[in-house]
This record gives structure tokens, C-alpha cells and sequence, in this order.
């Protein structure tokens, strides 16, 4: 989720007040404490694209060309 947040530009609080969720809540997915529930993907999914194979499955192709492009750059990064 980490990763995802970044893509979007946001910091986790940010993220999660555009998705009308508590910082802390968000801060419990990136650990992998929770996982976001159906309504919180679908909002992921109206305001970003984030969409929910991406989530789920890990299917990066099935996210809009600048998050795709946004999430492996940052992938990128923290493998070089």
C-alpha cells in the first residue's frame, strides 16, 4: 500500500481523508495490520483508478498508465 500512496502523490493522511478514512487506518494497511475494506477499495478505485486486482491480485497492468509508470519507477528506486 506504501507504494501505492506514494503513486498518488499523497501522504497517508492525505490519502485517507480523499478516501474518508483515518490516517490511522491507512497507517494499519501499509503495515499489513488490515486490509482495506470493500468500500474503501471501491473509493480508492473512484478517486485514483487504484483498482482492485491491483490490490488483490497484484495485477499492475490494470492500473491507469500513470500509476503503473508512478508505481514502477518507485519500485525501481528501491531496487537499485
Amino acid at each position: 500500500m506504501t507504494i501505492t500512496i506514494e503513486a498518488c502523490g499523497k501522504s497517508k493522511a492525505a490519502f485517507g481523508r480523499s478516501i474518508g478514512c483515518e490516517r490511522g487506518r491507512v497507517h494499519d494497511w501499509t503495515k499489513g495490520a488490515a486490509y482495506p475494506d470493500v468500500g474503501k477499495i471501491l473509493e480508492m478505485h473512484r478517486v485514483y483508478g487504484i483498482t482492485p486486482d491491483w490490490l488483490l491480485l497484484g495485477r499492475i497492468d490494470s492500473l491507469p498508465a500513470r500509476l503503473e509508470a508512478a508505481i514502477r519507477a518507485r519500485e525501481a528506486r528501491s531496487d537499485g
